[in-house]
């Protein structure tokens, strides 16, 4: 311990940064918590704490594409400690910090960065995703790899089940490092598989005549949906090309996963996915929220039926308690804290409440307290006063015609209505004149569309199928 407590002091002085913060928790009743993360871009640390103290740890080389831990039960339920980094996935005895087995990848890109399932709803089985990037002469390839594992009593790790997706709209096909702090890993409700996201930049065509769109697409683990795929859903947010998404965090409860994320006007919104089909929902944040650069991470846990949003809004560290709804209000955990950026703030769900912990720039060595959940969760939830309108669309499979309807206050007022097709085109658009609108959809091929409908400030989406 006192070898990686003066190696953060040496990496301060040397004004190396800290990133990629991850927390676990025992789960078991106790304060015992596993937090990782990186700093200077090469070495990955990975310590046990108790409570806010840490207590051991060890240091990994050559973890530049970042790190990754959880924890996973073995058959006789015992626990073990997983740490990845690009090309390599240890288990490792919690208590010890010694390391029980290695799993090498095949070294096949010249990027890969990995990120384990935090909280698994079969606590036996986990995920390893790694997002990929391979140069070769006819270009470079981008692609979503996820693979199950089990861990044995002794520690040895088994890979299951291993399936892949290639990005085919990946953003910075050049300059990918840009955008790989806008990629979120996996996470599952109760009832589900892992989801995750990344955003893309689709081109658009002449053949036939297709607008270029942006898009946060979500991919999910779905083994019995697809032995050979990720299965994926994709948000078509905008057809200009300036108005560019960017994921901020996720997170999962019992219910839902939820994706935060953000439009080129700094508007945040969150979308709900049942880890299974795809997104469901997608509505405006309102509220103080965090940026799209401030350091911001959500709880994932499938036993919790709620999750809890912790962010530094550069003064202090602040949450908010979402469970059906977001809480009215705002919550300070921690005063005076600035210095807060992506990857260095994460939050871990418990029975008794949360435990956050973070660093700053000037200081990388993780600052770690407890948030009670009665303080947090006994904050009225917001009701009618969030989401004063509904978007409706029926019927639901639809034939001939789609009808489009405000529910709720003020649904009489007008609003501008788009359905795109698969591909992101735009098959219908129209603004209406007061709260119902009806398009003919005879000539539409059959297949699923997604409705978006901007109401003042606010906008909904919802998927629709048509079919004959």
């Amino acid at each position: 311990m006192k070898y990686l407590l003066a190696m953060t002091a040496l990496f301060v002085m040397n004004g190396l940064a800290a990133s990629n913060l991850n927390i676990t928790p025992a789960d078991d009743g106790t304060d015992i918590l596993w937090l990782s993360w990186t700093i200077s871009g090469e070495f990955g640390i990975v310590c046990r704490y108790d409570g806010p103290s840490m207590v051991g740890g060890r240091v990994f080389l050559y973890c530049q594409d970042g790190v990754s831990s959880t924890i996973t039960e073995d058959p006789s339920g015992g626990i073990h400690l997983l740490f990845s980094k690009r090309d390599s996935l240890f288990s490792l005895n919690p208590e010890t910090m010694v390391i029980e087995d290695t799993v090498s990848f095949e070294e096949m890109s010249e990027f890969c960065r990995t990120g384990l399932l935090r909280r698994s709803a079969n606590p036996a089985l986990g995920l390893l995703a790694l997002y990929r990037v391979t140069y070769a002469s006819s270009g470079a390839s981008f692609h979503w790899q996820t693979s199950e594992y089990t861990v044995s009593e002794s520690g040895l790790i088994t890979m299951g089940d291993s399936l892949i997706l290639e990005d085919p709209y990946p953003v910075s096909g050049s300059d990918y490092m840009s955008d790989f702090m806008f990629i979120v890993y996996p996470v599952m409700n109760a009832s589900g598989y892992p989801v995750m996201a990344t955003r893309q930049f689709f081109p658009g065509g002449s053949m036939p005549p297709t607008p270029a769109s942006w898009r946060i697409a979500t991919l999910c683990h779905n083994t019995t949906a697809s032995a050979v795929y990720l299965t994926a859903d994709t948000l078509v947010w905008s057809t200009n090309e300036n108005e560019s998404p960017q994921l901020i965090t996720s997170g999962s409860c019992t219910s839902n996963a939820i994706f935060l994320w953000s439009d080129s006007t700094e508007t945040v919104y969150y979308s709900l996915h049942d880890c299974e089909t795809g997104i469901v929902s997608t509505m405006p944040y309102t509220g103080e929220a965090p940026s799209p650069f401030g350091g911001a991470c959500i709880s994932a846990d499938p036993d919790d039926p709620g999750m809890l949003m912790v962010w530094s809004n550069g003064t202090d560290i602040v949450c908010r308690h979402y469970e059906n709804g977001w809480n009215d209000y705002t919550y300070v955990v921690a005063e005076s804290v600035s210095g807060v950026f992506n990857g260095s703030i994460s939050v871990c769900s418990t029975q008794d409440g949360y435990w956050v912990a973070y660093f700053t720039v000037s200081d990388p060595d993780p600052v770690v307290f407890f948030v009670d959940r009665d303080d947090v969760t006994s904050i009225e939830t917001h009701t009618a006063g969030v989401d004063p309108i509904s978007v409706t669309a029926f019927p639901n499979p639809f034939r001939e015609a789609l009808s489009v309807q405000l529910n709720g206050n003020g649904a009489d007022v007008s609003f501008h209505a788009m359905l795109f097709d698969h591909t992101g085109r735009v098959t219908r658009e129209e603004t209406s004149n007061g709260g119902t609108l009806l398009w003919n959809t005879v000539d539409l091929p059959v297949g699923c569309y997604l409705l978006r409908v901007t109401a003042g400030n606010n906008v909904y989406t919802q998927k629709t199928v048509l079919v004959r």
